[in-house]
């Protein structure tokens, strides 16, 4: 039998979160900006209640987003948990599905009691606050924000927001909106914006560190990619599958690759990217993402994956790359051939 769980207003999500007295924040695997900003901010917000919280990831927080938690958490892993919160609920942030927890689900899926989230696509595994026109699931913690000060919980609203969590609110709402490039970035998103950057942030350099600086492996990644990307059904489609044998020879990580989905999006005429990466034995992550009508979340949840219209991915279980691209292409020929 499948069991529903129900969908949540930022009042019911605020009490719920007000009957703990410490809560671990949970994030998911291969972090992005939204993922460490929504799961930071959110232990800050709960902090300002008297609530104790701690974030965990299935991953280490990525070199180039270490500074959204500086001074607040070193160490995300589930064996960092601290002896006093091993006992304590869970709430999931960003995470639409359990694959997306990698590890953590096993260790920790049992005591979330609440997911806070704007993908409108996924497997929801408990009651939650998800609104899928948000462009951002820091957009969505701005609701919380609210409402907490609006019962007099927290001393600040989203118009007056504490820098910290201020920074953390925008990092994660100008990485989804891809420095509000893409199509999400709507007149909400921008005067969301605007309240954070009143508060006095510095939105240049966070916008600095999300999308300009890069490594010389990330360049080195990139380079790799556009030379290994096919395109297919006439160029609408791009195509790049990196392996772990080429990661291992080439010395990149997991985080060297983040960037690869740019690559794929920017030849003229692609309607849909794909990339494809190996992160263990067997096991692809894939990343979609759409520039027409093309609904990636749709094409990604048929294979218990899920996310945004024009931004999603899944996990996929395949012997070797060979495999995978011919799982990928009769899945996609339906609609492109």
């Amino acid at each position: 039998m499948t069991q529903t769980f129900k969908a949540l207003s930022a009042e019911q999500t605020v009490r719920r979160l007000l009957c703990e007295e410490k809560v671990l924040v949970l994030f998911h695997a291969r972090p992005d900006p939204d993922a460490v900003g929504s799961a930071f901010a959110l232990r800050r917000i709960l902090e300002s209640c008297g609530i104790k919280a701690y974030c965990l990831c299935a991953d280490e927080v990525p070199a180039r987003l270490s500074f959204l938690c500086e001074g607040i958490q070193d160490d995300v892993s589930p064996e960092s948990l601290p002896e006093e919160m091993e006992d304590a609920p869970a709430v999931c942030v960003d995470s639409a599905a359990p694959g997306q927890l990698g590890r953590l689900w096993d260790q920790f899926g049992p005591r979330i009691f609440l997911m806070i989230d704007h993908h409108g696509r996924g497997t929801p595994f408990a009651d939650g606050l998800i609104d899928p026109d948000a462009a951002s699931t820091t957009f969505v913690l701005g609701k919380v924000i609210d409402r907490l000060h609006k019962d007099g919980q927290i001393p600040f609203s989203t118009t007056c927001c504490p820098k910290d969590i201020a920074g953390l609110l925008y990092a994660g709402l100008s990485g989804d909106t891809g420095c509000f490039r893409f199509s999400n970035a709507t007149g909400d998103t921008l005067r969301y914006a605007a309240k954070l950057c009143d508060t006095g942030i510095d939105t240049a350099e966070i916008n600095r560190r999300l999308f300009e600086i890069k490594t010389d492996s990330q360049m080195l990644a990139e380079y790799t990619g556009y030379a290994r990307m096919e395109k297919l059904f006439k160029g609408r489609v791009t195509l790049i599958l990196f392996d772990l044998d080429t990661q291992k020879k080439l010395k990149l990580s997991g985080e060297d690759l983040e960037t690869l989905v740019d690559v794929a999006r920017a030849p003229q005429g692609v309607e849909v990217a794909v990339v494809a990466k190996e992160t263990a034995a067997r096991t692809w992550k894939v990343s979609c993402r759409s520039s027409n009508d093309f609904d990636v979340a749709d094409f990604c949840a048929a294979f218990g994956g899920g996310g945004h219209r024009r931004a999603a991915g899944a996990t996929f279980k395949e012997t070797d790359k060979d495999a995978l691209r011919g799982t990928l292409l009769e899945a996609l020929k339906p609609f492109f051939n």
